[in-house]
């Protein structure tokens, strides 16, 4: 698999530049952290957290997922959002994203998130996985 993490920015208007970080059939390795001011990250493919690493989403991070993509956690994923400061996973293109499946001996928290535009949402195959998704 190939990994394509590319940090743009786009220019929204005087003086507000916002970045873009490209995630392309990656597969996470090592303990990461995915930054609100990287937003939004786009995700094409599938992106694959492996046993033993976390990826941790900031409070605030837009995840933008294209048609078909899907995240697999065989890991953990901490998507800890706020009140003032959610984490979105949404449609990238306007097509249905798959969604942020959990395998079996992986592991979550996610709170204060929003999954929208997917085809099952988020699917966990077993515990310990916490999801108040408020």
């Amino acid at each position: 698999m190939v990994s394509v993490l590319v940090p743009t920015s786009v220019l929204l208007g005087p003086g507000v530049v916002q970045a873009e970080t490209f995630h392309e059939n990656e597969t996470i390795s090592t303990n990461t952290v995915w930054a609100a001011g990287d937003s939004p990250h786009i995700v094409s493919g599938s992106v694959q957290v492996n046993e033993d690493v976390t990826l941790t989403i900031e409070p605030g991070c837009d995840i933008r997922l294209n048609s078909g993509a899907h995240m697999a956690v065989h890991g953990t994923v901490n998507a800890l959002g706020t009140g003032e400061s959610r984490v979105t996973f949404t449609s990238n293109d306007g097509g249905e994203w798959s969604g942020l499946r959990f395998y079996s001996g992986s592991s979550g928290d996610l709170d204060y998130c929003t999954a929208e535009y997917s085809t099952y949402g988020v699917y966990a195959s077993s515990p310990p996985f916490r999801l108040p998704f408020s």
